[in-house]
């Protein structure tokens, strides 16, 4: 079963600075424990610097149908 997600054209071109290391240290999707820390210590649980929290907004049955297949 695929599960297809909808992005825009900003959350794609943030999918493409993460990739590209603009958004350095960050190199890929950050755990939920991270993800936390940037937000309310602008760092990542490691200790490096990072103030800009970078989210992705899906609907409640795309996030229901990504917990069930994980």
């Amino acid at each position: 079963m695929n599960t297809n997600i909808n992005i825009n054209r900003f959350q794609l071109t943030d999918i493409f600075n993460i990739h590209y290391g603009v958004f350095y240290p960050i190199k890929k999707f950050v755990s939920k424990n991270d993800f936390e820390s940037i937000v309310t210590k602008m760092k990542m649980v490691n200790g490096d610097f990072f103030p800009i929290p970078i989210y992705f907004s899906v609907s409640k049955q795309i996030l229901k149908k990504i917990k069930k297949k994980n």
